[in-house]
């Protein structure tokens, strides 16, 4: 009887994450826009996993990451916080040894049909950039 309640529960988890993922207009594949762009052949890969998780894939390098706008280890030693500010913006922090070094704004399209990446930080002579 009990083994019956916990494969319920798995179910029932694994049908509301699908559909969550289903409605979360920042998952999928992400082609970048080259006439509106000076960097070529970048896509961005995002899946939800379970809860409030997900994979951001850029190139062969792929981070995975809660959105609770915690400071969490990614690749090349840094830290990098996901936050969803609304339902058609995230806010990213990418830190080394707790400095940031750059901060991203994520911001959809009313229809969800395309996505704007802002980035502003510093590079590692000290000089800033900023990306849009």
């Amino acid at each position: 009887m009990l083994k019956h309640i916990f494969q319920a529960l798995l179910v029932a988890c694994m049908v509301t994450g699908t559909l969550l993922a289903a409605t979360d207009p920042f998952v999928g594949t992400w082609k970048l826009n080259q006439a509106k762009s000076k960097i070529t052949g970048e896509q961005v890969k995002i899946e939800a996993l379970v809860g409030n998780k997900y994979t951001i894939g850029f190139g062969n390098i792929s981070d995975t990451l809660v959105a609770d706008g915690t400071d969490q280890p990614v690749h090349f030693g840094r830290t990098r916080s996901l936050t969803i500010e609304g339902p058609n913006t995230w806010k990213s922090v990418t830190k080394k040894d707790g400095r940031v070094l750059a901060t991203s704004a994520w911001t959809l399209s009313a229809d969800g049909k395309s996505m704007d990446v802002e980035v502003k930080g510093t590079r590692p002579d000290g000089s800033p950039f900023h990306t849009h």
